[in-house]
């Protein structure tokens, strides 16, 4: 298994074991897109997309008014 998988499954366990024990609503997404960061051009591609992927996030096509998303 490549380290960065083993570090997610490690980081994604970690988490859940918090949330359940501070009894807090959480889910992961069932899956994600690992990426390994080549260069400093990358990391500034991925950085944008994360500070702007929740403004954005209305207009994504999995994106509706009526679901609960904390569930």
């Amino acid at each position: 298994m490549p380290i960065l998988t083993r570090y997610v499954s490690s980081l994604k366990g970690a988490v859940t074991r918090y949330a359940n024990s501070h009894n807090l609503a959480f889910k992961w997404q069932h899956s994600y897109h690992d990426h390994y960061i080549r260069n400093y051009r990358d990391g500034n591609n991925i950085s944008e997309y994360i500070l702007n992927n929740v403004a954005k996030w209305e207009e994504d096509r999995f994106y509706t008014e009526d679901r609960d998303y904390n569930s």
